[in-house]
């Protein structure tokens, strides 16, 4: 009897374990604690200089389409596709500050820059099909990442659109399932978006797809959580910008971009783990007792 006790208790715990190491969840598989997402982007660029010049300069935005492919755990070793939808996005980043780096890339030979970006002074809303809930996506409010969950499919990957407009429409027309800020009031923690490359666009926009002309990392508040996962406060990610050679849909370049999110266990799993040690403990106590007799 004692056996069947601590056997039951044991699967319990078990399952506990199961439920925080693997979640799936409208054909998305999260991982505990970290989640790492693999995607395709496109990417604009939008000249805002007096004079364009095709050439990146603060204030000049640019403009990212994205359609995530698959989940993967912590340590990458684990992966599988989303599946029973399409998990897409829309990225705006403005130049807020751009310095010369005196070099040119060793393979590329085009002149190399380091910047940092913010979010677009117009407001993310202004890009999007249809406005962020409340103040998200406001000119000012520090939005630049909003992703959304399509049960209808029509982007594909890499994004299979005719313009940046197609694009933006395909990608936006799913239920809002995150959007990520640069805001501080949020609690948590520094954030920004930086890197080095090349800004000569006409230059990237000829590069081979393989070659990478420039390299970003960042770290976003996230503002609105509609992924049904308790997440803890930041996304943290990298990504290749790559030679947009082929395209003819306007975009000038292309980037393979990995973040990751921390998955936090409810409340129901931890207190199914809770049970579940506190009857180990107990089943182990009573036989200690009754050796001991």
């Amino acid at each position: 009897m004692k056996k069947s006790k601590l056997r039951l208790i044991l699967v319990a715990l078990g399952a506990g374990l199961a439920l925080m190491s693997t979640s799936v969840m409208a054909g998305i598989t999260w991982y505990s604690p970290i989640t790492v997402f693999e995607d395709n982007n496109l990417d604009w660029y939008e000249d805002n200089s007096v004079t364009p010049n095709s050439t990146l300069d603060v204030g000049d935005r640019l403009i990212s389409v994205f359609q995530i492919d698959n989940t993967l755990n912590g340590s990458q070793t684990i992966t599988a596709p989303i599946t029973g939808g399409e998990l897409t996005g829309i990225v705006v980043i403005e130049v807020a500050t751009k310095f010369d780096l005196g070099f040119n890339d060793p393979i590329t030979g085009l002149p190399q820059f380091s910047f940092t970006y913010q979010a677009p002074s117009n407001g993310l809303d202004f890009y999007l099909p249809t406005a962020l809930p409340g103040t998200l996506g406001n000119a000012g409010d520090g939005t630049v990442v909003a992703a959304y969950w399509d049960t209808t499919p029509d982007l594909g990957a890499p994004p299979i659109c005719s313009s940046q407009a197609d694009c933006i429409a395909k990608a936006g027309d799913g239920q809002l399932w995150e959007a990520d800020t640069f805001d501080l009031t949020l609690g948590g923690g520094v954030t920004g978006w930086g890197g080095t490359g090349a800004d000569n666009i006409a230059a990237v926009s000829g590069a081979p797809q393989s070659s990478k002309v420039a390299f970003v990392n960042f770290i976003l508040n996230i503002a609105y959580n509609g992924t049904g996962q308790v997440l803890g406060p930041q996304m943290i990610g990298s990504a290749d910008i790559l030679g947009g050679a082929g395209l003819t849909n306007g975009a000038f370049g292309r980037s393979d971009t990995d973040f990751q999110k921390e998955r936090i266990p409810e409340p129901g799993t931890l207190a199914l783990l809770a049970a579940g040690l506190f009857g180990v403990g107990a089943v182990q106590r009573r036989r200690r007792k009754a050796r001991k007799l």
